[in-house]
């Protein structure tokens, strides 16, 4: 087992010691997934009005932030040259919570981009991914 910030990799060899070890933590604020227990996700919509979400998981909300990002840019790159003919995109940041995903907030009750607005260097890279 890998411990990485924010979530776990895990590889058993045996299926009774994968299940008590997930077990030993279903309410500790993880969520396994495809082999990877995390507790932070981004969520994004490339078209409002489409019937599905693509997940991401992430080790942090910084790096929540930064996929986000990342996906808005490359929709609107999509958009300038003439790739698709609009998008109205959406997306956003969860943390697994008491056995639930939910939306992030900090402990001051911001969203992810309330939390990074006077974050110099994160504005920084953000307008960095915007400008192609």
């Amino acid at each position: 087992m890998i411990k990485k910030e924010g979530y776990y990799e895990i590889s058993f060899g045996e299926k009774e010691e994968f299940e008590r070890w997930i077990n030993n933590r279903k309410n500790s604020g993880y969520k396994l997934i495809g082999g990877i227990v995390m507790k932070y996700r981004v969520w994004w919509i490339p078209q409002i009005g489409y019937d599905g979400t693509f997940y991401v998981p992430v080790n942090s909300p910084e790096e929540g932030l930064k996929i986000m990002s990342v996906l808005g840019a490359y929709d609107l790159f999509q958009l300038k040259n003439n790739i698709k003919p609009d998008f109205s995109n959406t997306g956003g940041l969860e943390v697994f919570e008491d056995g639930e995903w939910v939306d992030y907030y900090d402990e001051d009750g911001r969203d992810i981009d309330e939390h990074f607005e006077e974050d110099v260097d994160m504005q920084d890279f953000i307008e960095k991914v915007y400008n192609f």
